[in-house]
């Protein structure tokens, strides 16, 4: 017997226009992504501007808006339960297939629970390939851990300055050869950190209600820090309400995928 899940689905939902003042301010975005062929957060004064990630320094991880830019946000929600999504997001949307997503860069995000507490672990290291774990040895929140160096997480001095230490340690090479090597390092740890895996951690508090704007753990988020290009063919389904089908069939003839009607949900 073959056992499915439908909390998941085969496609991700992405919303559009939700910042817009109405429906044909929604309406009209939506139809600019199809003409342009791209999704992304880029879109200004009716066209896509381009790529771009802000890091904000004096935001904490925790806000969820240290990093803003053209990364793209995706709903792994069947379309029968898109409902309360739509009360969210709005009425308008498109999906792709998974498949197709995933050789765009798209990802799920790793949630965090706002209240929940984290554990402190004591780090010793008996040899240089080999690190011993002796706790916890103290208990805090994700919002205290984020701000200390033997937490979750350290500020990006912290981790530069201590993987100079290491080098320093490992490499008694000529100053010329050693800074290049620092250098180096420091640019792949910046580049793993803000592009691979900052930007894909969620905070959110886990005691709000399903529809909740807040409760982001009921959207079973994926996303990506770069643009989707896409032709109408690679898209499964448009969302929007049913007094636009027309309107949408005379213009946008070249789609030739499914409608699904967001007041119908």
């Amino acid at each position: 017997m073959l056992f499915a899940q439908r909390y998941i689905s085969n496609e991700l939902t992405h919303f559009v226009g939700r910042a817009l003042p109405d429906n044909d301010a929604r309406y009209q975005l939506l139809l600019t992504i199809l003409k342009d062929g791209v999704l992304g957060a880029g879109f200004g004064r009716g066209a896509f501007l381009g790529w771009s990630l802000n890091i904000k320094s004096k935001l904490a991880l925790s806000s969820n808006n240290k990093y803003q830019g053209s990364y793209v946000c995706f709903a792994d929600i069947p379309v029968g339960d898109l409902a309360i999504h739509v009360n969210k997001y709005g009425p308008f949307g498109l999906s792709f297939p998974k498949p197709f997503l995933l050789k765009c860069g798209v990802s799920p995000v790793f949630y965090v629970a706002g209240g929940a507490r984290t554990l402190v672990f004591r780090h010793q290291v008996d040899a240089p390939k080999n690190r011993k774990i002796t706790g916890p040895m103290k208990v805090l929140s994700p919002a205290e851990s984020l701000a200390r160096p033997d937490g979750m997480y350290m500020s990006f001095a912290e981790l530069f300055d201590e993987s100079e230490r290491q080098l320093a340690r490992q490499h008694a090479l000529p100053g010329g050869d050693a800074a290049e090597e620092r250098n180096e390092l420091n640019e792949n740890l910046w580049e793993f950190l803000n592009l691979y895996l900052f930007p894909y951690i969620k905070f959110f508090d886990p005691l709000l209600s399903d529809g909740h704007p807040d409760n982001f753990y009921m959207e079973r988020e994926w996303r990506t820090t770069n643009i989707v290009p896409f032709q109408h063919s690679d898209v499964e389904r448009i969302l929007l309400p049913r007094s636009y089908a027309d309107r949408f069939r005379g213009d946008v003839p070249s789609y030739t995928g499914q409608l699904v009607f967001t007041d119908s949900l």
